[in-house]
C-alpha cells in the first residue's frame, strides 16, 4: 500500500451502520470538520499510527488521544467541540455545521 493511506484513512468519515439510514450523509461530514479542525489544534491526526490498519480501526472506533493531552494550551470549550464533531455515533454529533460554528463561537 501507499504512504498515503494513513492519511487517507485518518479523514474517513465514519457514518456508521447505527443509524446510518435516519441520518444523511451530514454526520459525516460534522466528523470529518471535526478531524481536520483536531488536526489544526493539534498539529496531529487524530486517528494517527505507524499502522496502516490502526489507523483505519482507530478511525472506526473513533479512538484518539483528548486535545488534552496532545496540545495541552487548548480550551476545554474546544475540546468540548472537537469531541462533540468526533463521536462515534452520527445522532450524537452536532447536527449541524451552524451549530459547530456557534459553538468553536
Amino acid at each position: 500500500m501507499g504512504a498515503n493511506v494513513p492519511d487517507s484513512c485518518a479523514r474517513v468519515a465514519r457514518s456508521g451502520t447505527e443509524g446510518a439510514f435516519e441520518l444523511p450523509v451530514l454526520r459525516s461530514d460534522i466528523f470529518s470538520l471535526g478531524a481536520i479542525l483536531y488536526y489544526l489544534v493539534c498539529e496531529a491526526e487524530p486517528f494517527g499510527s505507524d499502522v496502516e490498519f490502526e489507523v483505519l480501526n482507530n478511525t472506526l472506533q473513533c479512538k484518539y488521544t483528548s486535545p488534552l493531552f496532545v496540545a495541552p494550551m487548548v480550551s476545554m470549550q474546544t475540546v468540548q467541540d472537537i469531541d462533540g464533531a468526533l463521536k462515534r455515533s452520527p445522532g450524537e454529533r452536532w447536527p449541524n455545521v451552524e451549530a459547530l460554528i456557534a459553538a468553536l463561537g
